[in-house]
């Protein structure tokens, strides 16, 4: 008796189809998997920069503020702390932690003191901000005019940051949802 080693074309390949559809899944799968590590790796590069930028300005600020602080005192003429921006904000604290001074813009109320076990200064911290929004800050010790030492607390918000990173993330999402599709459609 012999066995057949062709099979005609008219007969049904159930056998190739699940080896077609198992093969799809897994590189969908598998594809799935890279491009969400590269997801991962973008968002992570994308915060360090975003960061990077907003500590970087707030270094700047409090040099700044540090140098109109020593004189001009608790007074100062700085025009982006004077208007309700809403944006830019500082307090000074004395050693201690008691407000000595804070911006005009935010109408008394204190950047929030930083955290004691997150290390020494200067310290980049999150939080927020007086008028409620989030906030990227800089804590650093400051001298006054008077040679007291204190703490110089200098915000910014990060409201625009974030919705760029929010934009990023959905571009990210959609991009990789479209490469799936594209790649399970090219593998079936």
């Amino acid at each position: 008796m012999s066995v057949p080693t062709d099979m005609p074309s008219d007969v049904p390949r159930g056998r190739d189809w699940s080896l077609r559809r198992r093969l799809a899944w897994q590189l969908a799968l598998t594809a799935g998997a890279v491009l969400a590590l590269l997801f991962v790796l973008l968002d992570t590069l994308i915060d360090r920069e975003i960061y990077a930028h907003l500590d970087q300005g707030l270094t700047l600020r409090a040099e700044v503020i540090a140098h109109s602080l020593q004189r001009h005192g608790a007074d100062l003429p700085l025009a982006d702390y004077q208007e309700d921006g809403h944006t830019e904000f500082y307090t000074l604290f004395d050693r201690d932690g008691r407000v000595l001074a804070t911006s005009p813009n935010s109408h008394g109320l204190a950047l929030p003191w930083p955290a004691p076990d997150a290390g020494a200064l200067p310290r980049y911290y999150d939080a927020r901000l007086p008028d409620g929004h989030a906030g990227r800050l800089l804590a650093q010790a400051q001298v006054d005019a008077d040679g007291r030492p204190g703490v110089l607390a200098v915000g910014t918000e990060r409201a625009h940051w974030d919705s760029v990173e929010r934009r990023v993330h959905m571009l990210l999402a959609s991009g990789i949802a479209l490469a799936l599709v594209v790649v399970v459609l090219l593998s079936l």
